[in-house]
C-alpha cells in the first residue's frame, strides 16, 4: 500500500498515484485551538491532527527560531527592550550599535484571536540609504541555526508525509521585515541602485538561511511570495523588479538540493505567467474570489504540467460556515477542473482558521479520497 509520503512525492514527480493527495494547510493557530492550549507540542500535535482527519501531511509547524538581527560581532551589538502593552500585546525595541551609528527597529506582537497573533515591524529598520550602508558594512554573516525542530518533525512525520518549514522570499523579506511596503514599491523607480543593493543584501542572507534548513532535512521550503501581490502591482512591475531576485533565490535552493512551495494566498491571476518561470516545485494557494482572483482552470492552463499545483478550496467562508455537503460539492468542482492534470494536491487557499468545524474537515478528507481517484 502506498504511503502518504510516497503519494505526495510521486504526485510531484508526475508519476501515477492511487489518488490525489489531500493536504490542507494546518497552521499553529488551529492546533492550539483544537487543544485549547498555548502549551501544546506543535510538532507532535500537528502530526496528530493530520492523521486524525486522514490527510496527507505537509507539516509546516517546524520552522527553526532564528533572528537575523540578534547577532554578535566585533562591530555589531544588538540590545532588545520589551514593552508590555494591553493584554498580551508587546513591542520589542531593537537597538543595534555599530562604529558608525545606530540602527533601530520595533517589532509589534498583536493578538488578533485567542490563538493567533501578528508579528511585524511597527518601526522599520531601513529608513534611509545610510541605514542600508550600515547593514552592508557591519551586519555579521548569518549565524548557525539549530535545525533540530526540522529533524524532529521529520522523525514524527515518517512515512505519513513531508516537512516544509517557512522562509520568506526576497521581496517578502524586505517588505515585511525591514522597510515599509509602500517605500519598497517606490524604491526601484526612484532610487534603483539603492533598491538593487538592498535586495541583493537580503537575497544572500535568505539563501544562507534556507541552505541550513535544507541541510537539516527539510523536504520542501514553504516560501512566501505574496507581498508582491497582483492586487497591488501589475505584471510588468513584478517582472522587472521582483522576479529576477526570486528566480535567483529559487535557483540557489535547487542547486542546494532543495524543493520549494511558492505561496501566494491572495490576488495572483495576472502573475501566473511569471510564477511559471519561477522554478518552483509547487505553487499554491489558487485563492478564488472574493479573497483572491485565481481560477484553477487558468492556473492549470498557464503553469503547465511541470509545476505541481496545490490549494483552491476556500477555508475562510466555505470551510468555516458551509455544510459538509457544500464542502463535498466544492471538492467535486475542483476535481473536474484538474481531472486531466497529473500534478495536483487538494488543499486550502491558506491556513485553517480557529473555528473551522471538524465535520467539514472530515467531509474534505472523505470527498478527496473518493473523488480523487482518476
Amino acid at each position: 500500500m502506498i504511503t502518504s509520503r510516497q503519494r505526495l512525492l510521486a504526485t510531484i514527480a508526475g508519476e501515477p498515484v492511487d489518488r490525489i493527495p489531500v493536504a490542507p494547510f494546518i497552521h499553529s493557530n488551529y492546533v492550539h485551538a483544537v487543544w485549547s492550549s498555548a502549551a501544546v507540542d506543535l510538532v507532535e500535535k500537528t502530526a496528530e491532527l493530520y492523521r486524525d482527519f486522514g490527510f496527507d501531511m505537509i507539516h509546516r509547524n517546524c520552522t527553526p527560531a532564528y533572528d537575523d538581527l540578534l547577532l554578535e560581532g566585533e562591530n555589531w551589538t544588538c540590545q532588545v527592550e520589551l514593552e508590555q502593552l494591553g493584554g498580551n500585546d508587546t513591542n520589542r525595541h531593537y537597538i543595534i550599535r555599530t562604529p558608525e551609528g545606530e540602527l533601530r527597529q520595533t517589532i509589534g506582537t498583536r493578538w488578533i484571536s485567542k490563538w493567533e497573533c501578528e508579528v511585524a515591524p511597527v518601526d522599520y529598520l531601513i529608513k534611509s540609504e545610510a541605514d542600508l550602508a550600515l547593514l552592508e558594512k557591519y551586519q555579521p554573516p548569518v549565524g548557525e541555526i539549530d535545525g533540530e525542530i526540522i529533524r524532529r518533525a521529520a522523525r514524527v512525520v515518517g512515512e505519513d508525509g513531508v516537512v516544509a518549514p517557512w522562509i520568506n522570499g526576497v521581496f517578502n523579506t524586505v517588505a515585511y521585515s525591514y522597510r515599509p511596503l509602500g517605500e519598497v514599491s517606490l524604491d526601484p523607480l526612484l532610487q534603483p541602485e539603492f533598491y538593487d543593493r538592498m535586495m541583493r543584501h537580503f537575497l544572500g542572507r535568505c539563501v544562507a538561511i534556507a541552505r541550513q534548513f535544507i541541510a537539516a532535512g527539510a523536504d520542501f521550503l514553504s516560501i512566501g511570495v505574496n507581498m508582491a501581490s497582483g492586487k497591488l502591482f501589475d505584471g510588468s512591475f513584478i517582472e522587472a523588479y521582483v522576479l529576477p531576485y526570486e528566480m535567483e533565490f529559487f535557483a540557489a535552493l535547487r542547486e542546494a538540493g532543495g524543493a520549494t512551495i511558492a505561496h501566494n494566498c491572495g490576488h495572483a491571476s495576472r502573475l501566473l505567467p511569471l510564477y511559471a518561470r519561477l522554478g518552483t516545485t509547487i505553487y499554491e494557494s489558487l485563492t478564488p474570489p472574493p479573497h483572491g482572483d485565481t481560477r484553477i482552470e487558468d492556473a492549470v492552463r498557464v503553469l503547465g504540467p511541470e509545476v505541481t499545483l496545490m490549494g483552491g478550496l476556500d477555508q475562510i467562508d466555505l470551510l468555516r460556515h458551509g455544510s459538509p455537503a457544500q464542502v463535498e460539492q466544492a471538492v467535486s468542482q475542483i476535481m473536474q477542473a484538474v481531472h486531466s492534470r497529473c500534478r495536483y494536491i487538494l488543499g486550502t487557499s491558506d491556513y485553517l482558521l480557529d473555528e473551522t468545524p471538524p465535520e467539514n474537515l472530515r467531509a474534505l478528507a472523505r470527498a478527496g479520497h473518493e473523488m480523487g481517484v482518476f
